[in-house]
């Protein structure tokens, strides 16, 4: 016994709307010995009688009702999962699960993330800061949907994911008064390392991109 197919319980319900087999194959568009066939398998593989055939006439059963019922809520399930489906693939609804380093997450992200959900208001987006070495190593593993960071993603990852640049920033240095660097307009890159930074933690996108 193979079991029922959506077919068969489309063909049922509408047998069971119309209590008339060629009406029923005339709604469906296909002919009315492919009806009867489909009500007759089910017939068959379950031993009951879904349909009293008196002269042209069908009166259902209570086997029929009782199919009937269960029919028709299996078949808004299906319907309800198929609009689930389509919707999460149109992003009407769902959850996006965002890595952001913490610098885009705290000035970047904010007002673009006002943007989207003006745009989706049915799709819950989760954020978690992170360094951008930790929110890249997540999106590798698939902890989250769509990583954002600064600077480039380390060759160990870059076969596991793919990169494309959605905007610009610019780093800027700020010195105290008593700098010799103070009131310059222009530092050349070979003077950087000749002073002391205060710099962000191993594995900021910040730093990498300073070191680079």
């Amino acid at each position: 016994m193979a079991g029922m197919t959506l077919d068969q319980l489309r063909i049922f319900l509408v047998v069971a709307e119309q209590l008339h087999f060629t009406r029923a194959a005339e709604t469906l568009y296909i002919t009315q010995p492919a009806v009867s066939a489909a009500i007759q398998s089910v017939e068959d593989d379950y031993d009951v009688k879904l349909f009293h055939r008196i002269g042209r006439r069908v009166e259902i059963t209570d086997a029929g009702v009782l199919l009937q019922i269960e029919a028709q809520r299996i078949l808004d399930q299906v319907a309800q999962a198929e609009r689930g489906l389509r919707e999460l693939n149109n992003l009407q609804r769902g959850e996006l699960k965002l890595g952001v380093s913490l610098t885009i997450g705290n000035y970047w992200l904010p007002d673009r993330i006002n943007q989207f959900q003006q745009q989706y208001p049915s799709v819950s987006v989760k954020c978690r800061l992170a360094n951008a070495e930790a929110i890249c190593e997540g999106t590798a593993t698939g902890q989250f949907d769509l990583g954002l960071v600064e600077g480039e993603v380390k060759p160990s990852l870059k076969g596991v994911l793919q990169e494309t640049e959605v905007g610009n920033d610019r780093l800027q240095i700020i010195v105290g008064k008593s700098h010799p660097w103070f009131e310059r307009t222009e530092v050349p890159v070979s003077e950087l390392p000749k002073t002391a930074w205060v710099m962000r933690e191993p594995g900021s996108g910040t730093q990498q991109m300073f070191e680079q």
